[in-house]
């Protein structure tokens, strides 16, 4: 298949300034002060009520941190159709600005992927365990290492240490991305048009990213049943987080395994679980607390040990331990330049998405970017080794 510059639409595309504008976690007064025009005058923009002109979409532009073009591009709602809820790992104190930035982003990403499937590349096939879980709500400890033990046989694991997670689940046709999330926002995950989508907050250290990652994996495996809606409820969207957390520990822990290794609450010697398993000391004794192999004392007594060290904000070996990666988008966007079909140096500007999402997703240096490259092919991507 021979793939030519696809045609851009010129009209102005109201939804896209919203996006754009929560993008930047703005609001429509703050969007209206960077570029010295109302907020009226945003709304109206933003409702499709009137058009900007070429200088104030310029300014926008400037302004948001995009091209021009990408206020132009149309919307194919297949992309953005929700399979699930979007759930988030994030603290309870992160703002609704906050996290309708994270969607953006996610949506975004979704988008962008959606866009390369449809014109350019072949994904691999998701392939996530799918169970019979009616009521999500009545969920026992018991029932979440169930299903995280079965995830596990389901891709192949035993119940050591998984080296590479993020490898795992992309191999699998999970789409992960590595973002600067807002400061509040660990992770965000959903289905979407049959495909599941998850962002990880790149500023995390590799340990709480690791969790990060299976926390999403639960609620794509767990909470597929889960409406939006019930995600405004307090008591609902605590007891699906806390489900998430016990499915990532379980995932990456299992108590089988870990029970035969713990032998201390000594900091050197949860240490050296995190080495080995790659979780966070703390979150090692959140799950020992849950599967009982320490008492409430214990871990109260532990977290004030490393709160007297200094230790809650940075752990040992967080600055030590490499971070995974997602190698998705660096394949795509590296075949796609030398096959010929998008040179490197055009990618941003032929599909206009940010620069934001796609450098940071992509994991590539910015000077590839300004790349020179060929022609016309099409590119299958299959499993990543």
């Amino acid at each position: 298949m021979k793939i030519s510059a696809r045609k851009k639409q010129v009209n102005f595309q109201p939804f896209r300034l919203s996006q754009a504008r929560m993008a930047k976690g703005w609001s429509m007064v703050d969007l209206a002060r960077q570029i010295n025009l109302t907020r009226q005058a945003i709304s109206s923009f933003e409702k499709g009520e009137s058009n900007p002109s070429y200088d104030t979409l310029r300014e926008l532009a400037r302004s948001l941190g995009v091209k021009e073009t990408f206020f132009c591009l149309p919307q194919n709602e297949g992309f953005l159709k929700k399979d699930s809820a979007i759930n988030f790992r994030t603290l309870k104190s992160a703002y609704s600005r906050e996290i309708d930035q994270a969607k953006v982003f996610l949506e975004l990403f979704a988008e962008l992927c959606g866009l390369l499937q449809q014109e350019y590349v072949e994904f691999s096939p998701i392939k996530l365990p799918k169970f019979s879980i009616d009521d999500f709500e009545n969920l026992t400890l018991e029932e979440i290492q169930y299903f995280a033990e079965q995830t596990r046989r389901f891709f192949g694991l035993g119940d050591g240490p998984i080296s590479d997670l993020t490898l795992l689940l992309e191999n699998h046709g999970l789409l992960v991305g590595y973002l600067p999330l807002p400061q509040k926002i660990d992770g965000i995950s959903a289905w979407i048009d049959r495909r599941a989508y998850t962002l990880i907050n790149r500023n995390a250290y590799a340990c709480r990213a690791r969790l990060d990652l299976a926390h999403e994996l639960g609620h794509l495996v767990l909470h597929t049943s889960l409406a939006q809606e019930d995600l405004d409820h307090k008591k609902t969207l605590d007891l699906v987080e806390k489900q998430a957390f016990l499915f990532g520990m379980a995932f990456l822990a299992p108590e089988k395994a870990i029970a035969k290794e713990f032998y201390s609450m000594d900091i050197n010697a949860l240490q050296s679980l995190k080495k080995r398993w790659g979780v966070s000391m703390q979150a090692l004794a959140m799950w020992l607390n849950s599967i009982e192999l320490i008492g409430d004392r214990q871990k109260t007594n532990f977290f004030q040990k490393m709160s007297a060290a200094g230790l809650k904000r940075k752990e040992p070996l967080d600055g030590e331990m490499i971070p995974e990666k997602s190698r998705s988008m660096k394949r795509i966007i590296e075949l796609l330049d030398s096959n010929g079909i998008i040179q490197a140096g055009d990618f941003l500007t032929e599909l206009s998405f940010p620069e934001y999402l796609v450098k940071p997703i992509s994991g590539l240096p910015d000077d590839f970017f300004a790349r020179k490259a060929m022609a016309n092919n099409i590119v299958q991507l299959r499993r990543i080794n």
